[in-house]
């Protein structure tokens, strides 16, 4: 349990330097943001004096997630009502960070907007993103929380039983 309390609360910290520049093979979102922020220009940051904490507003954590925000990281799409896992874990930091649920501000950003160079008008964010080396070079990520196991199953006697890389499976017929 402390060990995931430090992975959370380094989680804290994600994308607020991000540094380097934008590639044109950056992923799309599957889906379209209907209230998306603009990570352009931000508000600049001042000192909280209840938390002593660097905030773009004093007194308040906002933190932005995915628009939609996906089950089970986020229930029905509502991260203010905590339910999910990154919900729930955003509410968790901001307390141990000294910030009461009604001090936390949620806002929407694109996959593109929050790993984008440039001032943001988060505090951090917290969605789902595989960490590659590719985005490594432009984004500050915290330690992964969460590995998604990826397997190929196939016949133990079939053809490709003994495959140990994506090579090995270039002809193999997926359905």
């Amino acid at each position: 349990m402390k060990r995931l309390l430090a992975i959370v609360i380094t989680l804290v910290w994600v994308l607020t330097a991000c540094s380097g520049n934008k590639t044109a093979d950056t992923p799309t979102p599957t889906a379209a943001p209907s209230q998306e922020v603009q990570a352009t220009e931000a508000a600049p940051q001042t000192v909280a004096p209840e938390t002593g904490l660097q905030t773009l507003t004093p007194g308040k954590l906002t933190i932005a997630t995915g628009q939609p925000a996906w089950e089970p990281w986020v229930l029905n799409d509502d991260p203010e009502s905590g339910e999910g896992f990154e919900a729930a874990v955003a509410y968790a930091v901001a307390g141990k960070l000294g910030f009461a649920k009604e001090d936390v501000v949620w806002v929407r950003t694109s996959f593109e907007a929050a790993i984008q160079p440039g001032l943001k008008d988060f505090d951090f964010n917290l969605q789902q993103y595989s960490i590659t080396d590719e985005r490594k070079q432009v984004v500050d990520f915290s330690s992964a929380y969460y590995k998604e196991p990826r397997v190929v199953i196939t016949r133990q006697d079939g053809d490709y039983a003994s495959a140990t890389s994506i090579a090995e499976l270039k002809s193999a017929l997926f359905g």
